[in-house]
């Protein structure tokens, strides 16, 4: 999300108006989540069936050790009796899968975190990242926290005039000093604007790789005067609605797709289609007041609603007809790029862009999983963008993505299999996060918790303190 500078004068004036609420409403003491929170005890679950996303099978009637958090063996079910572990869960014959991987998102309330984990998002990638993003990261690894793990990329570096939680590079010095910042202050990437100037672009990338520090680039195309394989290496590509607005200039043409679609194979990096927001637009332009009133008020910021509305939500609830069909077919087009990127072996990882416009975190992810089965892509491809390869993307193959010996238990577990109908992952009957066990209740009051926790005040703060 990136606010108007208008909406942060805004929103400074009432900060200022009101500080004395403010200073209430920070100050009040967060209510503790009443889930026991200890990934140390040894779990066993059994009478499960394993979705393999990798090889694409299911493995049939296992049991799952998970150590301090880790699997520590998968073996027929029924092979070690109760006495192995402290907690014992009979799946009855459910099916798990590795945790869910949202490669984008936007939030700055920590309860967005807790409703995408309710939601078995296990874990996330913020692709505007403040300082209060790195601090509760670190609540993460210290088991102080319960919420969906993250990768925190840099704030968004643009060209340009300054803007709202954002850092400027003017020049090849910015971009570079901008890089050096980033990894001093711990951010996990940098994500780079699409409004970069070649030099500014290639400085970032250049600094970034003598750092060790990945990239991810705003829309799927390099920057005027660079070359395709610049971008070569790169942690992944956002957004297919810019490949129509960039390289096809705003036209529905297969014929131009096809060159680039030839490029981003030869240059292999990973994209983000990020469907959801264009969805949700073409929805409020067709549908208009019936489908915001449908969604779930609840989840979504109040400053969110409030900037969206005035920024966006009103140009599509005011489009006329001729617009409305403009924007489906253009949506329509863009899952017909995604289900060509599939077509063409282009890794994709799922992104849901939640936080954006009025889009749910946690649900966001499930439309998103939705959209691209939608667009074509099967079952299996599905669940692999949202696992393994993100997995790979962020370097972390080894930690996260799959139900294997050696990896986190981060998995989500249903009564039905999700291969035959994806929308049972939106509720599973439990989640594993990093080995802790957490059902049906304990999901529910996780998701109260967000719920009753979202803070107007707190998160002004967050805004106001980057700006």
């Amino acid at each position: 999300m990136r606010l108007t500078s208008q909406a942060i004068k805004i929103i400074a004036i009432i900060f200022l108006l009101f500080l004395t609420l403010l200073s209430i409403g920070c100050s009040r003491t967060e209510q503790a989540i009443s889930i026991p929170q200890n990934s140390r005890t040894n779990l066993l679950i059994n009478n499960v069936n394993i979705i393999d996303v990798e090889n694409e099978r299911i493995i049939p009637n296992r049991q799952i050790l998970v150590k301090d958090g880790t699997i520590s063996a998968i073996r027929a079910a029924g092979s070690l009796d109760n006495s192995h572990a402290s907690i014992v869960k009979d799946a009855k014959g459910g099916f798990i899968a590795p945790g869910l991987i949202d490669m984008h998102v936007h939030a700055y309330d920590k309860s967005a975190f807790e409703l995408s984990l309710s939601h078995g998002v296990t874990h996330v990638r913020v692709m505007n990242g403040v300082k209060q993003h790195l601090q509760w990261r670190s609540e993460q690894q210290a088991g102080k926290w319960l919420a969906s793990g993250m990768t925190v990329s840099s704030p968004i570096i643009h060209s340009g005039d300054s803007q709202p939680l954002s850092w400027t590079a003017n020049s090849e010095q910015e971009a570079r000093s901008l890089v050096r910042q980033a990894k001093r202050q711990g951010y996990d990437l940098i994500k780079a604007y699409g409004s970069l100037s070649k030099e500014s672009l290639l400085a970032i990338i250049d600094e970034s790789k003598k750092l060790s520090l990945p990239v991810a680039k705003h829309g799927p195309h390099p920057a005027p005067g660079m070359h395709w394989q610049d971008l070569a290496g790169l942690q992944s590509l956002e957004h297919v609605e810019d490949i129509y607005q960039g390289p096809l200039a705003y036209n529905h043409d297969e014929k131009k797709l096809k060159p680039v679609l030839a490029n981003l194979q030869q240059v292999g990096t990973s994209v983000t289609p990020t469907l959801n927001i264009f969805w949700q637009l073409s929805q409020i332009s067709k549908n208009k007041q019936a489908f915001l009133d449908d969604l779930p008020q609840d989840y979504i910021s109040p400053i969110i609603a409030w900037e969206a509305k005035s920024n966006q939500v009103d140009r599509w609830l005011n489009s006329s007809e001729k617009m409305s069909k403009h924007n489906q077919k253009t949506f329509d087009f863009l899952s017909e790029i995604t289900f060509a990127l599939e077509d063409k072996n282009i890794p994709i990882l799922m992104g849901s862009d939640a936080g954006v416009l009025l889009s749910p975190h946690g649900l966001a992810t499930h439309n998103e999983l939705r959209l691209l089965k939608q667009s074509g892509l099967s079952a299996f491809s599905v669940l692999r963008s949202a696992t393994i390869l993100p997995a790979k993307a962020l370097g972390k193959e080894h930690e996260i993505g799959q139900v294997k010996v050696g990896l986190k238990a981060d998995l989500i577990l249903t009564r039905h299999n999700p291969l035959q109908a994806l929308n049972v992952l939106k509720k599973p009957i439990a989640v594993v996060r990093q080995g802790q066990w957490l059902a049906e209740d304990d999901l529910n009051r996780l998701r109260d918790h967000a719920i009753k926790q979202q803070s107007w005040w707190s998160e002004l703060k967050v805004i106001l303190t980057n700006y």
